[in-house]
């Protein structure tokens, strides 16, 4: 992921400095290997942003057991849950500075509507704050996302999901 790609988003979200007086949340998207957590913690250290994940700790300590053993249902709502508590979080980060945001509600919902879940309330009920910013990172090369996957310490149950070309279609349509 190149110097050019941070400079390209920070001119997207201004200067750095807050707007309007307050801080803004910036979220960085798209399907496993895309280079969205290298993006975002980059980012956020150029920023001087906090930088959260989803899942973020605690929750991430049981990911791995619930993407191995839970229904899609129970992913769904676990992923959910992780998005309601990190967005908690980034409440009381905002007070003080920007936010960079590794994945977010949009994930959580592409990923599951790929799946068959029904995801057709209104968010807007789960008082999550919204972001300033949303950029989608995609790939253009499949066998550079899959060495980008092979070389991490572990290899993910949504790694091996997207294994599968249809379901991985499914997926990028629904970020659409």
């Amino acid at each position: 992921i190149s110097h050019q790609c941070i400079r390209m988003l920070m001119t997207k979200t201004n200067d750095g400095s807050p707007r309007d007086g307050r801080y803004r949340l910036i979220v960085i998207d798209g399907i496993d290997g895309t280079g969205k957590t290298t993006v975002a913690r980059r980012l956020a250290a150029t920023m001087g942003a906090k930088y959260i994940k989803t899942p973020p700790p605690p929750l991430d300590a049981v990911r791995a057991d619930i993407d191995k053993k839970g229904s899609v249902p129970t992913r769904f709502l676990f992923y959910l849950c992780s998005v309601a508590y990190a967005s908690d979080m980034i409440r009381r980060e905002l007070r003080k500075r920007d936010v960079v945001c590794d994945r977010y509600l949009g994930s959580t919902i592409a990923y599951h509507r790929a799946l068959g879940i029904g995801v057709d309330w209104d968010m807007r009920e789960l008082r999550l704050v919204e972001p300033d910013y949303s950029f989608l990172l995609e790939i253009s090369d499949e066998g550079e996302r899959m060495r980008r996957v092979t070389n991490r310490r572990r290899i993910t149950a949504g790694d091996r999901l997207l294994e599968d070309a249809g379901v991985r279609a499914a997926i990028s349509s629904e970020y659409d």
